[in-house]
């Protein structure tokens, strides 16, 4: 049901676009003006927010490259769609610089991007909402965190080294279910296919980024689990404003605060309406000491981890009745 109704809200999509490019666009620079003004008279969360995603300061001349609004190229199709769904508005003589896809460092021109490293100097990455489709797909989350299953999930192709050290490290921890479907990958990464459904019935979700931004983040914190790892690139979705210990829980490059990071002390701090059973702590995974399948629940006594623990120890994943078909990136 959910797979019909993704595809039936891509269609909408691209028969949406499709009408604004078949309509005069005179139509939609005559309402210009009218929409500045809204934006000029707006609070000034409205401006700060635009400041953010905007933060050049000096006046630039467009590069050689630069390609005239009503010649954009639709090779990517839904980055040319989320562009051009605002710049109709503008002179379609107007030429803009924009980088369509993966970001992975900042461009030498100023130029309209989906994402731009956090760190340094990346006034040169003009933020907009590009590939919203796929990045800002956040469905509800009916799931109370405390009827999850304490299990720290990940799932992913191994498009970035951090990915395969996670698997790496978390490999003989049992509250962890973390791999990859990608059926090329090495036997012990492989895991089956878990939907965002059945991602978000663990308590735990980590987050690594792959080629730049991962596309889970959003559906991650707009649920009711607990997002594990801090960002290094930043969106529309404004990640550098996200804190640490109150959005998020951070992880140490090696991940060796992995177990650390699932403990019930950060779930009360992140989570304070959550009311859950006498907490049993999580141990910390040693050669000699792993931890063990009861330490790997943060409560002793409560149904969804009793059904939980049954689960933790097999290399098939925790939710064996996953389809394995595509990898979430």
């Amino acid at each position: 049901m959910a797979t019909l109704q993704r595809n039936a809200q891509k269609l909408f999509y691209y028969a949406r676009n499709a009408v604004r490019d078949i309509a005069p666009q005179a139509m939609f620079r005559r309402r210009l003006a009218g929409l500045l003004d809204q934006a000029r008279f707006s609070d000034g969360s409205v401006r700060a927010r635009l400041n953010y995603y905007n933060r050049l300061q000096d006046p630039f001349a467009p590069s050689a490259g630069a390609v005239p609004v009503s010649r954009m190229p639709r090779g990517r199709s839904m980055y040319y769609y989320d562009l051009k769904e605002f710049a109709r508005y503008f002179d379609p003589d107007l030429r803009i610089d924009f980088e369509f896809g993966d970001v992975i460092e900042v461009p030498a021109m100023p130029s309209i991007v989906k994402d731009r490293p956090i760190a340094g100097d990346n006034r040169n990455g003009v933020l907009f909402k590009l590939n919203k489709f796929r990045h800002f797909h956040m469905p509800a989350d009916d799931i109370a965190f405390a009827d999850k299953l304490p299990v720290a999930v990940w799932r992913g192709e191994l498009t970035n080294p951090i990915r395969t050290l996670l698997l790496e490290a978390a490999r003989d921890l049992p509250f962890c279910d973390v791999g990859t479907p990608k059926p090329t990958a090495a036997p012990e990464y492989r895991k089956s296919y878990l939907s965002i459904d059945q991602q978000r019935r663990c308590r735990y979700i980590i987050w690594l980024e792959g080629n730049d931004v991962a596309t889970n983040l959003k559906w991650i914190m707009s649920s009711n689990s607990l997002c594990l790892m801090p960002p290094t690139y930043e969106t529309w979705f404004a990640e550098s404003e996200l804190v640490a210990d109150v959005h998020h829980v951070p992880l140490e490059p090696d991940f060796t605060d992995l177990p650390s990071g699932c403990n019930i002390s950060n779930v009360i701090r992140l989570r304070p309406s959550v009311s859950l059973p006498p907490p049993t702590p999580i141990a910390a995974s040693s050669p000699t000491n792993g931890p063990s399948r009861r330490s790997a629940c943060s409560c002793s006594t409560s149904t969804s981890c009793s059904a939980a623990r049954s689960s933790l120890i097999p290399r098939s994943g925790v939710l064996s009745q996953a389809n394995p078909r595509r990898p979430s990136t």
